[in-house]
């Protein structure tokens, strides 16, 4: 007579637990490790789309009179013998009454909206959800990035700062010549 001898197969309960807890312990860390990757994979397209607003900013700024007194392409400049003082440092920004289609020198752009800066053009607004601007303009006569005391009349410093929706600045800077 033969005893035949039952061989069994398969994981016992507490090899099948281990199993789980040690597979979650490494998910855990794998989830760890990845997680804070999902939310920096935005970051180079909100950083491409700052630098595309920003610098189509600072073309149509670049492009007009260095002052409200030195016209663009004029044979004089405003604070040469016989022409008029630059604007003084106090007054820089819009004239009064001028609106966007009017502006002419590099300050009227002083704390331009946004919105201001698109323009009419809404099909651009759906690119830019969630920016926002900041311009500053200022005499910086030594080119050290710092505000002159007094009034210039060289050199203006643009400086255009573009907030992400993620609340991280671009600042971007530009300097105009009285020529």
């Amino acid at each position: 007579m033969s005893v035949l001898k039952t061989i069994q197969q398969g994981f016992t309960l507490m090899e099948i637990i281990v199993g789980i807890v040690t597979l979650s312990v490494v998910l855990l860390l794998v989830s760890a490790v990845v997680g804070p990757q999902f939310q920096q994979s935005a970051n180079p397209m909100l950083e491409v789309r700052a630098n595309e607003l920003a610098q189509s900013v600072l073309n149509e700024i670049i492009g007009k009179a260095f002052d409200e007194n030195s016209p663009v392409g004029g044979a004089l400049r405003c604070s040469e013998t016989g022409a008029p003082s630059c604007t003084a440092a106090t007054s820089l920004g819009a004239d009064i009454g001028e609106s966007r289609p009017d502006y002419d020198d590099v300050d009227d752009y002083i704390n331009i909206t946004l919105q201001d800066a698109l323009g009419k053009d809404l099909s651009l607004s759906g690119l830019y959800t969630g920016f926002s601007l900041g311009i500053s303009v200022f005499y910086d006569d030594d080119l050290n990035g710092i505000q002159d005391v007094g009034d210039g009349n060289l050199f203006k410093l643009i400086r255009l700062t573009v907030t992400s929706p993620n609340q991280q600045d671009f600042v971007f800077t530009v300097y105009k010549g009285n020529y």
